[in-house]
């Protein structure tokens, strides 16, 4: 049995190999740095946002004024927009989810005008229509299910286990209405 190259057959199947060799190595470094490049972008997203609602929104409450609203409601639009696209993880959009029920507006399919958060929802949102213009916002948190409302927003320790259930199953359908 001989080796070598013998013939230009021979020449082209070895560089036919060198070649082939040369773009699977190619391939795979590519797929890498796109995977690489894909979570420093989420991450990039998600420190972003962070430190926007650090800085901006940390206090929002029944007091602030409706410009700053607006640029909440805007803000919860991006976030959702980017647990769409999921470049924000789940159990991260989750919280986040967990602490926006606690301030927007809660809608029931088919009942868009009755709130059903009313007691915890910032008012202003809703006596000055200030979802309007966020289809997004409003699907998201228009619930086909039926909730204990007073439960999820109870701060008697007696119900803490029950009402991080319900949060939890809130939760999940606000997310799952972002599909």
């Amino acid at each position: 049995m001989e080796f070598g190259i013998q013939n230009y057959k021979d020449l082209f199947e070895v560089l036919s190999y060198v070649a082939t060799t040369i773009g699977g190595i190619s391939l795979f470094y590519a797929v890498y740095n796109y995977n690489i490049s894909k979570k420093q972008l989420n991450f990039a997203v998600l420190d972003r946002c962070i430190s926007t609602f650090q800085k901006e929104f940390i206090s929002i409450s029944e007091n602030t004024k409706i410009e700053d609203l607006r640029r909440y409601i805007d803000f919860v639009n991006e976030e959702l927009f980017y647990f769409e696209q999921k470049y924000i993880p789940k159990a991260v959009a989750y919280e986040w989810i967990d602490g926006i029920i606690d301030i927007l507006p809660i809608y029931r399919e088919g009942t868009e005008r009755k709130v059903l958060n009313s007691e915890k929802a910032i008012n202003k949102i809703v006596e000055n229509n200030l979802l309007h213009g966020y289809p997004r916002v409003k699907k998201a948190f228009t619930l086909k299910d039926e909730y204990k409302i007073k439960l999820i927003y109870s701060e008697e320790e007696s119900d803490y286990l029950d009402r991080r259930k319900e949060r939890e199953r809130l939760i999940k359908e606000i997310y799952g209405n972002l599909r």
